[in-house]
């Protein structure tokens, strides 16, 4: 793909995945004149639908809504009725209106915005000449474009706790967009380049747009199977212990990074309680010695691994407080990696751990 020259680096995309749906009216400036559901339906367009700042600018009232029905592809492959939505694209510099696929959660907080949003009257959409009912209002106004760029963008920066610049430069509302893209392309049973060409509008492959437009189904099954359930966490690769030939003798290797601890356990993803951490013995806290260490450790390689997700946690990960809450008390007798519960694990919390990394090594 040539997008992969322009995407954002992963690290810093997966953050930046992850604050589109946890940022809080709090991480607002008090200078800050948009609504806060508009600024959270705007990121999670950015993150999750792979358009171009023009196109979530003219976005239209009604553009999304849920898949009703079951979609069968031309291979026979079923994709059940509520598994994906359907997004409407305006016109755009080089492509025709079109309708494509996307996850739940673009419909999820196009709907909190709209429930807030008030009914100002029609504007002209410069690129079709027609008077419509944009998406994104405020004050009777269409929303500029550049909102992404200097509001949504540095908002979500800050609440990844990244910087506006990468590797490759600043981030912008158009690498977000190839980012999207390439995540798409770069998981297991991931969309072709010719499904994502439809995906993104573009005229590549002109012939078969007019197909996609009509049947915007065919993108479903792609899409469902690109999407479903997958997810990147960052793992941290201890090289000099594998060097010394310490792994036979059970030193830990492999770390998760869970966000404010790392897990030590190089079978975390078996772990039932990997998306809500029960602190176990494998759980080293970033303040730690070891968790320090590991922080700054040179030597170590740095590396993402997919996760599959499973309904239930693909819904908390999305934002979902009553299904988070759901699945914490379904696993409050569920044993950790190391044996104790969540409430045996609490009972402990005031006494010294025995764990397998201590503050005096």
């Amino acid at each position: 793909l040539t997008t992969r020259r322009r995407t954002i680096d992963d690290a810093s995309w997966l953050k930046l995945t992850w604050a589109s749906f946890n940022i809080e009216p709090d991480d607002l400036s008090p200078d800050c004149f948009y609504p806060f559901a508009l600024l959270q339906a705007i990121a999670v367009v950015w993150t999750h639908a792979g358009l171009r700042s023009n196109e979530i600018a003219r976005l239209r009232v009604g553009c999304t809504r849920e898949q009703s029905e079951d979609v069968v592809d031309q291979s026979g492959n079923v994709v059940p009725a509520g598994q994906v939505c359907w997004l409407d694209v305006p016109e755009g510099k080089t492509s025709v209106a079109y309708t494509k696929p996307v996850g739940h959660a673009v419909h999820k907080y196009i709907t909190a915005w709209m429930k807030k949003r008030a009914s100002p009257r029609k504007h002209l959409d410069r690129r079709t000449g027609e008077h419509v009912h944009f998406l994104f209002q405020l004050r009777n106004r269409p929303i500029a474009k550049e909102v992404l760029n200097q509001t949504v963008i540095p908002l979500l920066c800050k609440k990844a706790g990244i910087p506006i610049e990468d590797s490759k430069g600043r981030i912008t509302s158009h690498r977000g967009r190839a980012s999207a893209v390439s995540m798409l392309a770069s998981v297991p049973q991931g969309m072709t380049i010719f499904d994502l060409a439809k995906w993104c509008g573009h005229t590549s492959v002109q012939s078969t747009m007019s197909y996609v437009r009509s049947k915007p189904t065919q993108l479903a099954s792609a899409f469902a199977k690109a999407d479903q359930a997958a997810r990147m966490i960052e793992i941290v690769i201890d090289k000099e212990v594998i060097a010394a030939g310490a792994t036979k003798d059970g030193a830990p290797w492999k770390y998760y990074d869970l966000g404010d601890s790392y897990c030590s356990n190089a079978f975390w993803s078996t772990c039932p309680h990997r998306m809500a951490c029960a602190r176990c013995y494998f759980n080293i806290p970033k303040p730690s010695a070891k968790g320090v260490v590991l922080a700054a450790q040179q030597a170590a390689n740095r590396l993402l691994e997919e996760v599959w997700l499973s309904p239930e946690e693909r819904d908390a990960v999305s934002g979902d407080v009553e299904a988070l809450e759901g699945m914490l008390n379904k696993l409050r007798d569920k044993p950790a990696l190391d044996g104790r519960t969540p409430g045996e694990i609490s009972a402990t919390c005031g006494s010294q751990v025995s764990s397998p990394f201590t503050e005096s090594e």
